[in-house]
């Protein structure tokens, strides 16, 4: 099972404090033919020369000292250097159980996937058990790219954001096949890279695994690599849905509806949100929302929410209007039902 080569690359950036416990994780793992690469991305900490130190400890560890460009940049050098036909990423506050990778393997191997991928558990200061907090079924599922998003959109509740589709849309907690980074890699200064390039990593996978077992501990840090970088509705993350709409949109996909109600919830949360302190940021959200909507209307007319799409389409304050309307509407039917 160890015959194939696994590169894990590791963006490393402040995180001296954690450094060990994110290396130690993956040198345990029972699966042994690994290319570890810990991607130094200008670390003005003691990270540089902890990594070196790892170097020297273990043969499997390769380091790349670089300027600082962010969390894509040292993705992205970590997959210009690897030469493992499979690949994992790793943040370097977060770590993995030693059986991760094997289990990701075999999971992969035995359903002839390009992808597989578990749960992560979230991990907190002074957390030592997380499965007692946790609870997986063990259950597998294997997608095709029309199932892996038919599944996310049922799991993925717009105002009520499922942690299960925040684990498929990661990148971290997932084993790939190098061919499908061929032509791939992260967008550099941008935010919410994972939800920028995901649709595109699925788009090449043929068959894609998952296991709802935790093979990821997220750690709970405000200076963590993933949460350092969570704003809800940041301009980046509203680009990323407004772009996986087009895409959609674009191949005739029956769950474009599903990406566009996404893609406006958060639209519509950043336009409010801003448009009397940051009317610039508003303006912007406003004018991306019109482009996506009229290269996709075709395709949510179907929707049971076009209304209210149309109407923030056409007026922001129209659209409160409508949900105002629904609501005593919705309110009238209720009392007359008693």
């Amino acid at each position: 099972m160890n015959d194939y080569l696994i590169s894990v690359i590791v963006p490393v950036y402040k995180v001296e404090k954690y450094l060990d416990r994110c290396v130690e994780s993956i040198v345990n793992q029972t699966y042994k033919n690994l290319e570890i690469i810990l991607v130094d991305d200008g670390s003005p900490d003691n990270c540089p020369q902890m990594c070196d130190a790892w170097a020297e400890k273990d043969s499997r560890i390769k380091v790349i000292h670089k300027e600082n460009g962010g969390l894509s940049s040292a993705r992205n050098a970590g997959l210009d250097y690897m030469s493992g036909e499979y690949l994992y990423f790793l943040d370097s506050d977060d770590y993995i159980n030693k059986d991760t990778i094997s289990i990701l393997f075999d999971l992969l191997q035995s359903n002839n996937c390009d992808m597989s991928f578990g749960r992560y558990a979230m991990v907190y200061e002074g957390q030592e058990n997380t499965s007692a907090n946790n609870c997986f079924s063990g259950e597998k599922i294997i997608f095709t790219e029309d199932e892996f998003w038919s599944y996310y959109y049922s799991v993925n509740h717009s105002e009520n954001y499922s942690e299960k589709a925040v684990n498929m849309i990661i990148s971290c907690n997932k084993l790939i096949k190098k061919s499908v980074f061929e032509t791939l890699r992260f967008a550099v200064e941008r935010i919410n890279e994972d939800e920028i390039i995901i649709h595109n990593i699925v788009s090449k996978c043929n068959k894609i695994a998952f296991i709802d077992k935790e093979t990821y501990y997220y750690y709970q840090n405000e200076n963590s690599i993933m949460g350092s970088k969570t704003e809800f509705y940041s301009k980046d993350s509203i680009y990323a849905l407004g772009e996986r709409v087009e895409y959609f949109a674009g191949r005739n996909k029956n769950y474009t509806p599903q990406a566009f109600e996404q893609f406006f919830f958060h639209c519509r949360w950043a336009y409010f949100d801003n448009r009397n302190t940051n009317s610039i940021f508003a303006k912007s959200i406003r004018e991306q929302y019109k482009e996506v909507f009229n290269k996709s209307c075709h395709f949510i007319k179907c929707s049971a929410n076009y209304n209210i799409f149309y109407a923030f389409y056409i007026n922001p304050d129209i659209y409160r209007l409508v949900k105002y309307i629904r609501r005593v509407l919705n309110k009238f039917g209720a009392s007359n039902e008693k």
